[in-house]
């Protein structure tokens, strides 16, 4: 028998994003396909305490600036999204 190795504090990644649920459904093979709509992003302190993970979270701030030259390449990831 083969035993599961435990994950560790410094492996969880210490960037993410809060997101909200769009949609969720049921497929036929019993997986459910989830839709999520990024709101922001966070950063996170992870510690091992007594054998559960602890993590303190802080919502980052969320710059961001057009310029001229990423237009068309925003352009170009949101049409590859689409699609």
């Amino acid at each position: 028998m083969s035993q599961r190795r435990r994950a560790k504090a410094k492996e969880i990644y210490q960037v993410g994003t809060i997101c909200n649920i769009v949609q969720s459904v049921k497929m036929p093979d019993g997986n459910i396909k989830v839709l999520v709509e990024g709101v922001a992003r966070q950063s996170t302190d992870v510690t091992d305490t007594d054998g559960f993970f602890v993590a303190t979270v802080r919502k980052g701030k969320s710059t961001f600036e057009m310029s001229r030259a990423l237009k068309p390449l925003w352009q170009r990831v949101t049409t590859l999204f689409e699609s």
